[in-house]
């Protein structure tokens, strides 16, 4: 019993350990409901009243439309960054000369994530953008790893 009490117990501290070692990187209104503050958009773009969570969305409708942030990360770290979509639409994260995406063309609202390396970059712009159809974006998150 002694033996099976003490791997119990290294399973929940490796659990908590590894819990803890991912951490939320802030977002400024990552849900928009503040609209543009703290995001800089490129038109034609808007903030809409339909949303994932709160009330507010941002809506980009047309080529080259662009919502982006830019965010403060840790040198040579993993990171997730998620938002939620509707329609069509990608988010990214440029990390120095390093861009990468995720893209999404549904009726719903889904989720979607890019995962990347900060590498030598202690800030990030994430970013949600155009791709060919309207896009609905909110709930930015970035979490590391």
């Amino acid at each position: 019993m002694t033996l099976l009490k003490t791997l119990m117990t290294t399973a929940v501290c490796t659990i908590a350990i590894s819990a803890a070692q991912a951490a939320s990187v802030p977002i400024e209104n990552a849900s928009f409901e503040q609209k543009w503050s703290s995001w800089e958009d490129t038109d034609p773009s808007a903030i809409s009243g339909e949303a994932y969570e709160g009330s507010k969305s941002a809506k980009l409708e047309g080529a080259g439309a662009k919502a982006a942030q830019v965010v403060s990360v840790q040198e040579d770290t993993d990171y997730v960054l998620t938002a939620w979509v509707k329609g069509k639409g990608t988010i990214g994260v440029t990390a120095g000369a390093n861009t990468k995406t995720a893209n999404v063309d549904s009726s719903g609202w889904q989720q979607a994530t890019v995962t990347f390396n900060s590498g030598s970059s202690s800030s990030v712009t994430i970013f949600g953008a155009y791709n060919g159809g309207k896009g609905r974006f909110d709930a930015f998150s970035l979490e590391s790893k």
